[in-house]
């Protein structure tokens, strides 16, 4: 498993990075459990500052338009079967 040390974590719409293939954008789409039922929707992605990689997704459950929902991190790891997160990418210039 691979450290990260001491880098700043941060959400990546505060940043000036971009999912590398939009289509690929996690954000939005809907998290299940290992038995299928649905744990919520995934509204954030966290990367760290150093390697720009997501390290967590932020994962929105229940509540009706936002009152009483409940928000969960999940790591955003890549060495586990059906992964499917893509690294941020920094945009052309």
């Amino acid at each position: 498993m691979e450290s990260i040390g001491t880098a700043p974590i941060r959400r990546l719409s505060d940043s000036k990075l971009t999912v590398k293939h939009p289509d690929e954008d996690v954000r939005g789409r809907k998290v299940l459990d290992k038995a299928g039922e649905d744990i919520g929707t995934v509204d954030e992605l966290f990367i760290d500052d150093r390697e720009s990689k997501v390290r967590f997704l932020r994962v929105e459950a229940g509540g009706v338009l936002g009152i009483g929902a409940k928000v969960v991190l999940i790591t955003g790891r890549r060495d586990y079967p059906g992964h499917r997160y893509r690294r941020p990418h920094r945009p052309e210039q």
